[in-house]
């Protein structure tokens, strides 16, 4: 739900979220930037959940470690792809 109420010089915005979906496993996460910061803790807590990961980032060796922590964590190999956009970028 969104509530927006008006004040002397501006409006007050209100996001009222709830998140819907309860059971990760088996679903698809595609996170870009997910060799590092946000993207990164976003890729391991999908992991944590079951998710199937795609991750893109333009950074081929973070990417890679990336990858590795999320092996170890539990992740499957056949649930995770990788994603060097450095190259397509420069086009």
């Amino acid at each position: 739900m969104i509530t927006i109420r008006k004040e002397e010089n501006h409006y007050r915005i209100k996001f009222d979220v709830k998140i819907m979906i309860k059971d990760f496993e088996g679903k698809v996460a595609v996170v870009t930037g997910g060799a590092s910061g946000i993207g990164r803790e976003l890729a391991h807590a999908f992991a944590k959940r079951g998710c199937k990961i795609v991750l893109a980032d333009v950074d081929e060796q973070a990417l890679e470690k990336v990858s590795k922590e999320l092996s170890e964590i539990g992740a499957e190999e056949s649930n995770l792809t990788s994603y060097c956009l450095r190259d397509v970028l420069c086009i």
